[in-house]
């Protein structure tokens, strides 16, 4: 189904999507959290509360019943209540009229951690096969480090991204993921004076050459989709009128040579370097403002701007690709934005069928002067309890 909408005096068609809800959320254990439930009412929630109060660790669980993992680099077991061997996120989601209930549980045995997953009541024996079935798109202060990190965490973030829309995708990359663990093992033991097993080597290479191609072709088409939509967004929250043109630049060798070419070519210096130096697992993703690096040209304000525009085409791609609008989860957004592009935003994520949206904010004054006019839930966070607001 598709409206036409008036924004900043164009026209824009877009489509409605059928959307996830979650209506309710039930932490045990989880983060600063004993036992704490929360309901949400509306399509926008403000959650409200000092720095340090637990604010993000709301969306910390909705990442895990979405995606089955946090949003940083810690490990399931860190997030775990201090002084307990558990933690439990239960959430009902509503969709299609039909609601479900997600939990996700880590237990720690033994100086093991267990992580399960179960919807409806039945066990996901693959958590992979559980991506993408309530999917969330987060902002968070640290996406900050996709742009001034090296190329490894954009590349992760855009893998990510795209094995929610295609699962034949996320197969390539675990297939090709585990040939080049196999390989490197071949070759570090080469370069540390082991004898080369050259034929096993030679296998795992072919293991590898079929998902690289595959992989190297859907990134540069998920790119040619993004950048559109990117500038469309990136535009308007600044104003068409004054915006910097932006973009997403993917480079990979495998766009001039290939396959067979690139691994014979490279095999002495893989033998001497103990590793496989070329192919999809090093390709870079450059974000550009106006031709240039967004992380060496761009202030502060237009490196968020496009981390922002970046989450939002996230959004909209999930939802044309997979006819599911995510959940649209906001930390601390309105950092380090001016008046004028935070109106935007508000009025882009509460007017085109962007579905459920969560933001915190940690002053209860900024959170009603910049949402009012504008149709909200709140609920207030300080010290591992929830109330509504």
């Amino acid at each position: 189904m598709e409206c036409e909408i008036k924004s900043f005096g164009y026209n824009y068609k877009i489509r409605l999507f059928l959307s996830v809800h979650l209506k309710n959320l039930r932490l045990i254990n989880f983060k600063n959290y004993a036992d704490q439930s929360v309901h949400f009412t509306h399509d926008f929630t403000a959650v409200v509360g000092p720095n340090g109060s637990g604010k993000t660790n709301l969306l910390e669980a909705l990442n895990y019943l979405s995606l089955t993992r946090p949003l940083g680099s810690a490990g399931d077991a860190r997030n775990i209540r201090l002084g307990e061997n558990f933690f439990s996120i239960i959430g009902q989601f509503e969709s299609g009229g039909q609601v479900t209930e997600v939990r996700c549980t880590a237990e720690v045995k033994e100086g093991q951690t267990k992580k399960e997953i179960r919807v409806g009541g039945k066990e996901c024996r693959r958590l992979a096969d559980h991506i993408g079935k309530f999917p969330v798109v987060s902002l968070v202060p640290q996406d900050i480090e996709l742009i001034w990190e090296a190329g490894e965490s954009r590349r992760k973030f855009f893998d990510q991204w795209m094995s929610q829309t295609d699962r034949s995708l996320m197969e390539d990359l675990i297939r090709y993921q585990q040939a080049l663990k196999n390989r490197n093992v071949l070759l570090r033991n080469h370069r540390d004076g082991a004898k080369a097993d050259m034929e096993l080597l030679k296998f795992y290479t072919g293991e590898m050459k079929e998902p690289a191609v595959r992989i190297h072709r859907f990134r540069v088409d998920f790119i040619r989709k993004i950048n559109p939509v990117l500038n469309g967004f990136y535009a308007r929250l600044i104003s068409p009128e004054t915006a910097e043109q932006v973009a997403v630049r993917y480079d990979s060798e495998l766009s001039e040579i290939q396959i067979d070419e690139l691994f014979e070519t490279s095999l002495d210096r893989d033998l001497r370097a103990g590793r496989t130096t070329r192919g999809p697992h090093l390709d870079e993703f450059m974000f550009l403002l106006n031709g240039e690096e967004v992380r060496k040209f761009g202030s502060q304000g237009q490196q968020k701007s496009f981390l922002v525009a970046l989450k939002l085409t996230m959004h909209r791609l999930l939802s044309e690709m997979t006819g599911i609008s995510p959940i649209l989860l906001l930390d601390d957004v309105f950092d380090k934005m001016d008046d004028l592009r935070i109106s935007n935003l508000l009025s882009v994520t509460t007017g085109e069928g962007f579905g459920q949206v969560i933001l915190t904010e940690s002053s209860p004054e900024r959170a009603r002067e910049k949402l009012k006019g504008f149709t909200f839930g709140a609920v207030g966070v300080e010290k591992g309890l929830i109330k509504k607001l």
